[in-house]
């Protein structure tokens, strides 16, 4: 991994998509990289004790810890703040069912972030601790879940509904349960798998969606551009107006 700001604004600028790297560029760095190697999800079950210790709330890594790679962190801390919140409001003193209220409510909302954290995990050969699934459920899931996966970006590229829905998972606003559910979902992903066994999606039926996001502009399909001579074509509308 770079280590410096050179190094890794060098690796932004060998992405498949050149947005990140030209975003990253027209900011200054505030401090060195720091790296992190932890790629593990711990969950530290105090809603399990059958005495939690009162007057104590564990909160953000203290109660669940993810990997990074997945960015659900600090929005999960953020959810269990808003538990805490919700919980002062209702109860005039910090006792036992108080404690057992807040834990209760905070389980639930880990649990989505939790379930989205586990579902990828779990399809790892190597993966280790508490939480690994037997051998047989780890092939399918490795097997299953990319090609989910790609479906829904695929989808997701030219369905709103299917975008905003999965973007609503990620954000934690939604659960995997609500999004495969949801009628108008499934029926996206569903149109979108007819449309390109008919050859007649936006984004070209042999475009490799593992290779997403694709670096091509398909916005008029007739007429894709690259991204070299699309920087071109913005730069002349600059230097025209």
């Amino acid at each position: 991994m770079p280590r410096t700001p050179e190094t890794f604004e060098a690796a932004a600028d060998r992405l498949r998509a050149p947005t990140f790297a030209a975003a990253m560029r027209a900011g200054t760095p505030i401090s060195e990289v720091h790296l992190t190697r932890a790629t593990g999800n711990k969950w530290r079950r105090y809603d399990e004790l059958a005495h939690p210790p009162l007057g104590l709330v564990a909160i953000g890594d203290a109660a669940c810890a993810f990997n990074p790679f997945y960015a659900q962190g600090m929005s999960s801390a953020a959810r269990s703040a808003v538990v805490l919140s919700d919980i002062l409001s209702e109860h005039r003193s910090l006792d036992s069912s108080f404690t057992r209220a807040f834990l209760d409510r905070q389980r639930a909302s880990l649990e989505v972030p939790w379930m989205l954290a586990m579902a990828r995990d779990q399809g790892y050969d190597f993966a280790e601790g508490t939480e690994v699934a037997p051998a047989w459920r780890r092939r399918i899931m490795s097997r299953v879940s990319w090609p989910v996966f790609n479906a829904i970006t695929a989808a997701a590229r030219e369905d709103d509904h299917v975008e905003q829905t999965f973007t609503a998972v990620f954000n934690l606003d939604k659960s995997l349960r609500d999004m495969m559910t949801d009628p108008r979902f499934v029926y996206g992903l569903l149109r979108h798998k007819v449309r390109e066994a008919l050859g007649r999606t936006r984004v070209p039926g042999g475009f490799d969606i593992r290779a997403d996001p694709p670096g091509t502009d398909y916005s008029d399909p007739a007429n894709p551009v690259e991204p070299a001579a699309s920087a071109v074509r913005s730069a002349t509308r600059q230097t025209k107006g």
